[in-house]
């Protein structure tokens, strides 16, 4: 197989890869995420828009994760699903962590 060959078929793939990922940030309701949020996660985080910083306990504000580059679709799924020794594990459904990410890209 020649290198051009190999090439196009590794950037199709990287290309198709990423296309879920990619549509992935449109799926949820920011207003469902929101409500979630303010019933969740706001004694602990700064749930709303241009509120910046982090409380007494260290949780950051939802505006600051939303402003960071890496906060994809995919990467606050990972977050939300992963256990962490100073957030509460909530189980979440599929539905709840898409509507969070909603809102939190809402934000940018």
């Amino acid at each position: 197989m020649s290198m051009t060959r190999l090439g196009g078929l590794l950037l199709a793939a990287v290309v198709a890869a990423g296309g879920p990922a990619y549509a992935q940030d449109s799926l949820g309701s920011a207003s469902m995420g929101e409500e979630l949020a303010q019933s969740v996660c706001a004694d602990c985080h700064a749930i709303e828009r241009g509120e910046r910083g982090t409380d007494l306990t260290g949780a950051p504000s939802f505006q600051d994760v939303a402003d960071l580059s890496s906060a994809t679709a995919l990467s606050l799924r990972v977050f939300l699903r992963s256990p962490h020794l100073t957030m509460p594990n909530f189980a979440l459904s599929n539905d709840q962590i898409d509507d969070l990410i909603a809102y939190i890209h809402s934000l940018r």
